[in-house]
């Protein structure tokens, strides 16, 4: 577990920032019935008791600077892997959700994928070809890199300014709720591009008020904005008129400690060598996953979502 002083935590307390939660509003519901968490990188987790969003307090209130932050991210400046790097990695996540996503676009003549990273998942569903495909990537880098391998149109905008008179069959939302600085205008243009028939699939993280700071290394403030609670998808459903059709919801040590996790490369070669060590010895990593178990007690997943529009 990193210290306080090698992330850089500001003297002010979790204590202190639940004092002034009254003054702080959920990007959801708008309550102020807010708890503070924990602390790192100059941010504190919150809790809201409303809705059951986890959010980042300060929250993001300039949506346009925090795409343009994000489209410009340099891989020497930044803890971010490099396109080639990330396409692998990509590769190996999508062998444990590939099919599921293939089988939810079995009736589907459409899909935009959002936030398509290297583009790894349009490219392997080229393979039907009755399947029109397009993209969305801020990341100019990654965008670029994901054309040639899907050999698709990605476009380099926010999802909330997409052409709304486009739709789609299917819409994926893969590791991307997290990063959204404005969840209600997400949800409202999801409405616009989806078809009649359209459905939405997301895999994000879920967490519940009890989640520990160890049970992630790094949380990645202010990268990553939100997360949602057991009862927010719920909440959504209800406020922007979805139907929850499918919620698989998985202990995030099924997928932390899964080998292909193990086996993905970080900017680190050091640690790239030892993760590639460590999976290789035998029981090491489901060792590993009931210890988090019994520390966590289910407290964070990895969850797939499936939404109609009612």
């Amino acid at each position: 577990m990193e210290s306080s002083a090698s992330i850089g935590v500001p003297s002010q307390s979790v204590t202190s920032v639940t004092a002034e939660a009254k003054l702080v509003l959920c990007p959801l519901c708008g309550s102020h019935e807010n708890k503070a968490l924990f602390t790192q990188r100059h941010h504190t987790l919150m809790h809201c008791g409303s809705c059951d969003l986890t959010f980042i307090h300060p929250y993001p209130q300039d949506a346009k600077r925090h795409h343009e932050a994000v489209s410009d991210y340099r891989y020497d400046d930044l803890e971010v892997v490099r396109c080639g790097t990330q396409y692998d990695n990509e590769k190996l996540f999508y062998g444990r959700y590939f099919e599921f996503i293939r089988r939810e676009c079995a009736e589907a003549i459409s899909i935009l994928d959002v936030g398509c990273g290297c583009g790894h998942l349009l490219e392997r569903l080229a393979e039907y070809p009755r399947l029109a495909r397009a993209g969305i990537e801020l990341n100019r880098e990654r965008a670029r890199f994901a054309r040639n391998k899907a050999q698709c149109e990605v476009f380099e905008l926010p999802i909330e300014e997409f052409d709304g008179t486009r739709r789609f069959d299917v819409v994926t939302l893969i590791n991307v709720f997290s990063h959204v600085p404005n969840i209600g205008k997400l949800f409202e243009k999801l409405r616009c591009v989806m078809s009649e028939r359209g459905k939405i699939i997301l895999k994000t993280g879920e967490v519940r008020p009890d989640v520990k700071r160890n049970a992630i290394f790094d949380w990645e403030f202010p990268d990553h904005l939100q997360f949602l609670g057991w009862r927010t998808m719920e909440y959504i459903s209800q406020k922007y008129e979805f139907r929850i059709e499918k919620h698989l919801r998985a202990p995030l040590s099924m997928e932390r400690f899964a080998r292909s996790t193990w086996s993905m490369k970080g900017r680190s070669d050091v640690r790239n060598v030892l993760k590639k060590s460590v999976a290789r010895l035998p029981f090491a990593l489901p060792l590993m996953a009931s210890w988090y178990n019994t520390v966590h007690k289910g407290s964070i997943s990895s969850s797939l979502i499936v939404l109609r529009a009612e």
